[in-house]
């Protein structure tokens, strides 16, 4: 820093201006702050004072929510007296203070939480040197020196560099970001600093998280169902603070980043036909597609939940898969067609983002569930005596929970990363809803890492899916082959739910309209395709309701 910069302090220009804006940003900054202080609180006190809660998994998460505490307190109390004085100055000194608190408690956490699947791992798969593995006070210590050296190393590298040029900062804190585009001095060494602590520490420790549940389901698999349902439990409190953790970071992104993003306030839904007669045409076919599709659906989900027969794993999911589909076309449909005939066209960028965040939700969700689908075919095909230990409904709705929330922060992290954009262009969207293609193209910003987390997704969650599907059929196909006759068929006709479901879903334009949701490279609208959905469902439904006629001597 002896370099330092010509600009004496910062003006974080993301609070609002008016009185009243003001007032009701500092009303919910105070009210978010005293509900987190009064929360971990709560938890620091109960982990204390209950003597069955002194282990090291509480021991952990009382540390996690003292630092949950110490972050909150680094940036909202400043931004409460900000938002209601109107006084956005903040000190060179004071930003790189607020920086450094700020990245230090995001890597000690971050280390907790690794620390702690550790902990899990131990203690479910080698129970016997657990007393001897985990010595708290070395990993509390080790957190915290490695927290220092690394908030450290990012404080000086930024603050060395020069701020010669404007010192406004569109944040409601500092961060190192938005510094790193008001200097005058080559951040290539910053740029390089932060993708490989990202690359090392980041995803460092996400793996080590990732490999540590897989081993424990692994190990967990092998217990009796209550031992494995108590092995499982005592991982419970780690696995909701990690997705806590996960689903606030990318609360927070969006948060942060759509404050100093666009200059538009709304868009134009061009999709939509322009003359009356065809807008008619358009309502009077969008509700019967609407209302169609419902109706399919509903009774999907009424026919498997009445049925006794039906109460197994894959038609569990397949309920679950109706009832997104409802919810999928519920997001886009009802609002194209009273635009179509309201001719009102406009979108707030919260509707927006609200709209993309839903629309990638779901279409990740459904992926998933098609994938622990195909898992389920394999197990009751090539492993039939543990079936029951696997897929008992514990896990199924475990697995639900687990898709949901990963839905969660693959949507919130798409929709952030795209809302952090300016959009000071045009603000006409030629679709019958917003799409992140759409938007990259309005976007007077550098949509480069957009393009780039667009890939690694595509390749990652999309490839990853469908080799895991294709994979459990290659297996399943192996095993069916060395059945007799009489036992292949029969063990094939319980894969047909699930072949026609990803048969229809690869091949018809509803499945490649959600597959292009997730993966982003363009879209098509889906406006007239969702009846392949119902159409999909029920001929699983059906072929399911006759297997189980067949099978239980009902007939139909």
């Amino acid at each position: 820093m002896v370099n330092a910069t010509m600009v004496t302090e910062f003006l974080l220009l993301a609070s609002p201006d008016g009185w009243n804006l003001s007032f009701l940003y500092f009303t919910v900054f105070l009210m978010t702050y005293l509900g987190t202080l009064l929360g971990n609180l709560l938890i620091v006190t109960v982990t204390t004072a209950d003597q069955n809660l002194h282990t090291l998994m509480s021991f952990f998460l009382r540390n996690l929510s003292i630092l949950d505490m110490c972050f909150i307190s680094i940036t909202v109390p400043i931004a409460c007296v900000n938002s209601l004085t109107g006084n956005r100055a903040i000190s060179v000194a004071g930003c790189a203070t607020q920086i450094f608190l700020v990245i230090f408690c995001a890597c000690v956490e971050l280390l907790f939480l690794t620390i702690m699947a550790w902990d899990r791992y131990v203690a479910i798969c080698q129970p016997l040197q657990y007393p001897l593995i985990m010595n708290p006070q070395i990993c509390v210590l080790a957190s915290l020196l490695s927290g220092l050296l690394y908030a450290g190393v990012h404080t000086g590298n930024t603050f060395r560099l020069s701020f010669c040029q404007s010192n406004v900062v569109y944040q409601f804190f500092c961060d190192i970001p938005s510094l790193l585009r008001l200097s005058c001095s080559d951040t290539t060494n910053n740029m390089v600093l932060i993708l490989v602590s990202i690359i090392v520490i980041g995803s460092g420790c996400f793996d080590i998280i990732i490999m540590s549940y897989i081993h424990i389901f692994s190990a967990v698999l092998k217990f009796p169902t209550r031992a494995a349902g108590k092995a499982f439990s005592t991982g419970t409190p780690h696995i909701l603070v990690f997705s806590v953790f996960l689903s606030s970071s990318t609360g927070n992104q969006i948060f942060q980043q759509m404050a100093n993003s666009t200059m538009v306030t709304e868009f134009l839904l061009l999709g939509s036909p322009v003359g009356w007669n065809l807008s008619f045409l358009y309502f009077t076919v969008f509700p019967m597609t609407y209302l169609g599709t419902l109706l399919g659906n509903l009774l999907i989900v009424t026919v498997t939940t009445v049925d006794q027969n039906l109460h197994t794993p894959m038609y569990f999911f397949l309920r679950n898969l109706s009832i997104l589909d409802m919810c999928f076309i519920s997001i886009t449909v009802p609002n194209a067609f009273v635009n179509s005939l309201t001719i009102n066209w406009v979108i707030s960028v919260t509707g927006c983002a609200t709209q993309i965040f839903l629309v990638l939700f779901c279409a990740y969700v459904e992926i998933l569930i098609l994938s622990i689908m195909a898992w389920d075919r394999y197990v009751a095909i090539c492993q039939p005596l543990q079936y029951p230990v696997i897929m008992n409904p514990q896990f199924c709705v475990h697995m639900t929970l687990a898709s949901l929330l990963s839905g969660l922060l693959y949507a919130g992290v798409h929709t952030g990363n795209t809302f952090r954009l300016s959009f000071c262009q045009s603000n006409m969207v030629p679709q019958f809803f917003c799409d992140i293609p759409s938007l990259l193209r309005l976007s007077c910003s550098d949509t480069t890492s957009n393009v780039f987390l667009i890939l690694v997704s595509a390749v990652v969650i999309c490839g990853g899916c469908f080799l895991f599907i294709a994979m459990s059929y290659i297996r399943i196909f192996s095993a069916v082959l060395k059945f007799p006759t009489r036992a292949a068929g029969k063990a094939f006709f319980t894969c047909t739910p699930h072949i026609l479901m990803v048969s229809i879903f690869l091949s018809s334009s509803t499945a490649w309209d959600r597959y292009v949701a997730i993966c982003q490279p363009l879209q098509y609208p889906l406006i007239m395709n969702p009846q392949f959905c119902v159409l999909m469902n029920l001929a699983s439904l059906l072929s399911g309701v006759l297997y189980a006629g067949v099978h239980t001597g009902n007939t139909f």
